[in-house]
């Protein structure tokens, strides 16, 4: 999609849209084909929906290891999400057209997708809890070079940064999982985990965008730099109270639940 979108918008700025809502459509057809149970067994599920949210927003917030976990995600989330926004500018401000920014777009998405695939390899090679490490530092020192140098062999460091993003979703899914004390709550944890990293990004996102539009787009990357050592060393403090373990075996886990 990126690569195609990336030729669609420099023929005209307005096909790529015209495309994605086509396929928009699609999918709301394919929505509408969907089975809904009856509404008595709807109503029935949103009551016991209440009850399961207070208790999983409880434990989130009360059992230490899961709430490093989920704070720990919203940091990583936040540093990659907001990548989405600030890639372009920096593209175009290394010399690359649109079509060109597509297909770096599609390459690095295309490295997300074998990093994730390669999860268990990498799991291998960086044992222990060294691997939630390197997150934040690949993103921290990827940022702060982003900021300092503009030219297009920094596509090399968009590229480590989606390395990041493929493994990032298996790594904290795992983590935030094997800490849920009752299994019957994983999903609504998981929930509650999606909530929390979303308003953080909320938080963040108009900041980056007015350091973009007051300073420069040199100013947010360095600001993006700057939360990851800071949030790094926040998490690394909190840390200290207890022992963050990474099991033998986190994908068999995780596949089981």
């Amino acid at each position: 999609a990126f690569a195609a979108g990336g030729y669609l918008g420099r023929i005209d700025l307005g096909l790529p849209y015209l495309v994605t809502g086509c396929v928009s459509v699609a999918a709301a057809g394919a929505a509408l084909l969907l089975g809904e149970p009856p509404s008595d067994r709807r109503a029935s599920a949103w009551r016991g929906f209440r009850p399961q949210m207070a208790q999983a927003l409880r434990v989130s917030f009360t059992v230490a290891r899961l709430r490093w976990a989920i704070l720990y995600s919203a940091l990583i989330f936040v540093l990659l999400r907001v990548s989405l926004w600030l890639y372009q500018p920096y593209l175009k401000g290394a010399g690359f057209d649109l079509a060109a920014i597509g297909l770096i777009f599609a390459a690095v998405y295309l490295v997300a997708a074998l990093a994730s695939h390669s999860i268990d390899a990498i799991r291998r090679r960086c044992p222990g809890v060294s691997i939630y490490w390197a997150l934040p530092l690949v993103l921290g020192v990827s940022y702060l070079l982003l900021g300092r140098f503009t030219a297009s062999w920094g596509v090399l460091l968009l590229l480590a940064q989606k390395a990041v993003d493929g493994v990032y979703s298996p790594l904290t899914k795992d983590l935030i999982q094997r800490d849920v004390p009752d299994s019957g709550a994983r999903a609504t944890v998981l929930s509650v985990e999606s909530m929390v990293r979303r308003l953080a990004f909320c938080a963040f996102a108009p900041v980056c965008g007015l350091l973009v539009d007051r300073l420069s787009l040199s100013a947010a990357l360095y600001g993006c730099a700057a939360v990851a050592a800071l949030g790094a060393g926040a998490l690394l403090g909190v840390r200290r109270s207890f022992r963050l373990e990474a099991s033998a075996q986190p994908l068999e886990h995780a596949r089981d639940t």
